[in-house]
């Protein structure tokens, strides 16, 4: 090969093995995928809610605006259960409404707005007057106007009129006033969030409530227009949140805004309260002075007259100088309450607010000009993608870490599993209500005796499952799994975290469902890639092997995978034949489907005895099982193991042979062999089909050993050189020497009688009459 090839072999060599090969190379294939796919899920709207909720969330994270109360262009005037109290049952009379407007105007009020809708005439055609004078002397007066609304399939709001536009407010058009419409849309979930600045019908702008008292506040000519996703009104832009409407930025729950109560607008000189009224009497009759008298004695005033708004003391007049007064429903009755995301302390119930605290919280933040507005478009699609590039490849790269230290891997798993308790634990105390507070800090919270009990309970669950996965050879797994799950929890945590604090200082409002979707996703698709790769081999291995063979098998083959290929070592193993007692008889005496019952249940008892000893399951032929010790793990002890397994698996016929015959059903009697020496065991076979297994002269010995017992009338036999290695574990009897097909050396055969307790001396058993004999060719 030329130098020019063996240098490109040499790049793309490198370029393959290096970097195509790597996971952090896969990751930046994969983030765009995975990003793509969460905008896809965040565009079916199947999280809307939950991304409305979590707004809401960010809204009481920040909590009220303090300083509302003292800045605030908008004062509400309320008619609350204190007016009624004072001045009469609500609806009140028109001429009510006049008293209020020019006083508030007197006062030097900028607006006066009525969040009331006058549908009607009065019966007293001259109360309607009184309030028409008033709108047409002052000038500076909102009402309130709706139409026949119909919402169609897409988001826009058109009315519907039959015959001219009205709105429903028998003062509108009366020179003086504007009408502005006062219907507020909610979102999908109920909760009033956005406020629409403007509607279209028959082709004119309707100004909302809130913008028609701006209008009129800044003496605007201007109507509103939009371009470029920015609204345009009175010489400044702000921003639209979805092409028709503002997000409302709420200073505060309920009665948030600076509010005076209409009965104290009401009470001047010239008007009487209930209470005043009241007063007035009772003095009438202690000073028997007649209602002329007594209301003409300036001297006795003081003593009946409150005149609150008028009453320097009070500062009714200083606190509506310059403001924006709305004049609206304050009390349950008048149905004018709305849910909304803020709520005051912890009673997320008393999320209501009235209408005209909505209209306010429109009017104030175009004053503010603190307009919530969205994140970059841009930004967000690089953040996502950084991120699941990040949590890609750290989370398959941290699944591929091999820790071959166990004391490390036990406290590494104590550590994972006291976490994934403890966040069970403050999650089950969270959702019965007991904590709001984060794990930590509720544990602290907690008195000696409680933390003991926690601390006891999580310790002993913890080492409970890392003793499980220990046992179940999957430590490591369960260790890089908790932290590619905490690596995720906690970028979730500071994602969001992030979102909370551009939200509170920069008014950025960053939908959360994307970053949640995506990262959620980056680790979803680590475990996808995890199990094309590695993790499907493992469990392919897992999943055949198990049924086969004892459990140190699968994790041997899953810890060197190299081993699950052709080819065997030799080993001194011991190998057990079992085979049932005329079950040809049996077979021919059942129906077929009694028959596969009767020998899955014989079957399935003998090898979970194979298993617990720790032996190898090599195969079921027919009636027969065939098993062995000593690999694939060592075991010194494998002849003690085998013969114990025997012994247990007489003792379990027994049982099973009196269920049986409570049954009806025929009686199982098996024979068994055991040999242990030298073989060959692994894999066997071909490259498509192979077996773990073993073979030799020592497996075919065992193998007629087990029909040697029907000669003897005995249930288990074993080899010579199975009975020199268990003498201190079971108890054996000398049966005779015997010469085997295709073998010239003769082996002596014992029969194995029982197991030997610890500290217990046993009499060496007699042996058989024909022990020592040479005579005996054992044929299968």
């Amino acid at each position: 090969m030329s130098k020019p090839n063996k240098a490109l072999a040499a790049v793309q060599t490198f370029i393959k093995e290096k970097i195509i090969r790597k996971i952090w190379f896969t990751a930046l294939l994969v983030a765009p995928v995975l990003v793509l796919l969460s905008y896809g899920i965040s565009a079916i709207g199947i999280f809307t809610n939950v991304e409305l909720e979590l707004l809401d969330n960010k809204f009481n994270y920040r909590g009220a605006v303090e300083t509302l109360k003292d800045e605030s262009e908008v004062v509400i005037i309320a008619i609350d259960d204190q007016s009624q109290n004072t001045v009469g049952e609500y609806p009140w009379p028109r001429s009510f409404y006049a008293r209020m407007v020019r006083n508030l105007m007197q006062a030097g009020a900028s607006v006066v707005a009525f969040d009331l809708l006058f549908s009607d005439y009065s019966e007293n055609p001259q109360e309607d007057q009184v309030l028409a004078d008033a709108i047409q002397t002052y000038n500076r007066v909102v009402l309130s106007g709706r139409t026949e609304t119909t919402l169609t399939d897409d988001e826009n709001i058109t009315y519907k009129s039959v015959d001219e536009l009205d709105l429903q407010n028998v003062f509108d058009g009366i020179p003086g006033s504007i009408t502005g419409i006062v219907y507020v849309r909610n979102d999908a979930d109920g909760v009033y969030r956005r406020y629409h600045p403007y509607s279209v019908e028959m082709k004119k702008q309707l100004l909302s409530f809130g913008y028609a008292t701006l209008k009129t506040h800044l003496s605007s000519p201007d109507s509103i227009s939009i371009s470029n996703n920015q609204f345009n009104f009175a010489g400044k832009t702000f921003p639209s949140f979805d092409g028709q409407s503002v997000l409302l930025n709420y200073y505060g729950p309920n009665k948030t805004f600076p509010t005076i109560s209409a009965s104290e607008i009401l009470d001047t000189r010239d008007f009487m309260t209930n209470d005043e009224r009241m007063i007035f009497r009772e003095l009438m009759t202690d000073m028997q002075m007649d209602s002329l008298s007594l209301a003409a004695d300036e001297e006795m005033r003081s003593a009946w007259a409150l005149d609150v708004f008028d009453d320097p003391l009070s500062g009714i007049r200083e606190k509506v100088k310059g403001k924006i007064c709305i004049i609206g429903p304050m009390f349950p009755e008048s149905k004018d309450l709305f849910p909304i995301p803020m709520y005051p302390g912890d009673r997320e119930d008393e999320n209501q607010m009235y209408g005209v605290e909505i209209h306010a919280t429109a009017i104030q933040n175009f004053i503010d000009q603190n307009f919530i507005t969205t994140i970059d478009p841009m930004f967000r699609l690089v953040t996502l993608l950084f991120l699941s590039y990040i949590i890609f490849g750290v989370s398959v790269s941290l699944k591929r870490l091999k820790i071959k230290n166990q004391t490390l891997l036990i406290i590494l798993s104590s550590i994972a599993s006291f976490t994934v308790f403890g966040i069970v634990f403050w999650l089950l105390f969270s959702i019965a209500g007991l904590t709001d507070s984060g794990p930590v800090t509720f544990f602290l919270e907690q008195n000696l005796r409680i933390q003991l009990t926690l601390g006891a309970t999580l310790l002993i669950l913890a080492f409970a499952l890392s003793y499980y996965f220990k046992r179940s050879g999957s430590m490591a797994e369960f260790i890089t799994e908790i932290g590619a799950i905490l690596i995720t929890g906690v970028t979730f945590y500071l994602v969001y975290e992030y979102t909370n604090s551009i939200f509170i200082n920069d008014l950025v409002l960053a939908p959360v469902m994307p970053f949640a979707s995506t990262i959620i996703m980056s680790y979803a698709g680590s475990i996808v890639y995890q199990y094309f790769t590695e993790s499907r081999q493992k469990k392919l291995i897992r999943g055949f092997f198990n049924v086969y063979v004892n459990s140190q098998l699968v994790d041997r083959l899953i810890d060197n995978p190299d081993q699950f290929r052709l080819g065997g070592e030799k080993r001194e193993l011991s190998i057990l034949f079992s085979d049932v007692k005329g079950f040809t008889n049996i077979s021919e005496a059942l129906e077929p489907e009694e028959l596969v019952i009767l020998l899955n249940e014989y079957l399935g008892a003998m090898t979970e005895i194979v298993f617990k000893y720790g032996g190898t399951l090599d195969k079921y032929i027919g009636d027969a099982v065939m098993a062995f010790w000593g690999a694939p793990v060592p075991q010194e002890d494998h002849a003690k193991r085998a013969c114990w397994a025997a012994l247990e698996m007489q003792e379990k016929l027994v049982e099973m042979r009196e269920e049986w015959k409570s049954k009806g059903k025929p009686e199982l009697y098996i024979r068994i062999g055991i040999n242990s020496g030298d073989v060959i065991v692994g894999n066997m076979g071909s490259e498509s089909r192979f077996n773990y297994t073993v073979m030799g002269d020592s497996v075919n010995l065992a193998a007629r050993l087990e029909p040697a017992n029907k000669s003897f009338d005995t249930s288990i036999i074993i080899s010579e050189f199975t009975n020199d290695q268990i003498q201190d574990f079971c108890r054996t009897r000398e049966l005779a020497t015997i010469t085997v097909q295709g073998k010239s050396k003769p082996v002596k055969i014992f029969e194995l009688v029982e197991k030997k307790l610890p500290g217990v001396y046993y009499e060496p058993l007699p042996p058989a009459p024909t022990a020592g004999k040479d005579i005996l060719a054992i044929k299968k």
